[in-house]
């Protein structure tokens, strides 16, 4: 079971959430369903021969936080049973979250489980509605504040949407997931899962490196990103002096590596207005595109 599911391609583990940016709106099913987008780090904990193991998005397997394990071995009973969560702490840099569960030697208790989904692992395949996990979460007390339900709000029509966005963007929060369907959908990129945030972001491949100009010679310039349609954009800012330093010193460090781009919208060349570097994403080995 839990095999199997691993010998998938990891762009076919999960469900992916596209940009609400590149929806035809006209085109919405409705009801919607929002929550809360958080900057954790994405986890499956999944049970299988009596045992909660937690594993990344591409399917390597999470030891620094045993609390979270021994807490959900208390609701997930069932063989095959798992939680999609994103282990969180508030007021914390994604970046240390991600080092904090990447951590094989010391453990992280201070890391919570903000969980979206529960699900059933059946083969190869996540099973589950986001409607069926209200009993669920009624049914979980978490004792010691290691696991949080992540509500949602049903939406009938696109001007609610915004106004919900806006109100977490005043609170300093990252934005808000819409669902289009309740029920789950696993791999690639589809009309199910979108969000929205004040900026849109893409992990991209970076293919290639270019020298700076004026007070960057001799150092990093920026990167050559594979986006999509085999497109390749330029992001050149978002480095600061010591990386641009740095990655030229050793291109090792960054080509062919993930990295976060962020970007005030897409243009209608297909190009990203006002790329920029935001930072390696440690936790994936292959892009959105």
């Amino acid at each position: 079971m839990l095999e199997d599911f691993l010998k998938l391609d990891e762009a076919k583990m999960f469900q992916k959430v596209r940009n609400f940016a590149d929806v035809k709106t006209d085109k919405l099913k409705y009801p919607l369903y929002v929550s809360e987008k958080y900057d954790g780090v994405f986890c499956c904990a999944i049970k299988e021969n009596n045992k909660v193991h937690i594993i990344s998005r591409t399917g390597k397997p999470y030891t620094s936080m045993k609390h979270i394990e021994d807490e959900l071995s208390k609701y997930l009973l069932v063989e095959g049973s798992c939680y999609l969560f994103e282990a969180y702490m508030e007021n914390t840099a994604q970046s240390v979250i991600s080092g904090y569960c990447r951590d094989t030697v010391n453990q992280h208790p201070e890391l919570k489980a903000y969980v979206h989904t529960g699900l059933k692992l059946v083969g190869d395949k996540l099973i589950g509605n986001l409607l069926s996990n209200e009993p669920l979460k009624r049914a979980v007390i978490s004792e010691k504040g290691n696991i949080v339900f992540i509500p949602f709000k049903v939406v009938n029509s696109l001007e609610e949407l915004q106004p919900l966005a806006d109100e977490l963007f005043a609170k300093g929060k990252e934005g808000i997931i819409i669902r289009q369907n309740a029920n789950y959908t696993q791999g690639t990129r589809n009309d199910n899962m979108f969000r929205i945030k004040e900026n849109i972001d893409f992990d991209l491949e970076v293919v290639d490196l270019f020298e700076g100009k004026n007070q960057f010679i001799n150092m990093l310039g920026g990167v050559i990103c594979r986006f999509e349609n085999n497109k390749l954009i330029k992001v050149g800012s978002g480095f600061t002096k010591e990386q641009r330093a740095k990655f030229w010193a050793d291109p090792s460090l960054i080509l062919n590596k993930i990295i976060e781009v962020k970007a005030m919208k897409k243009s209608s060349k297909g190009d990203l207005r006002e790329a920029r570097f935001k930072r390696i994403r440690n936790d994936k080995t292959k892009g959105d595109f």
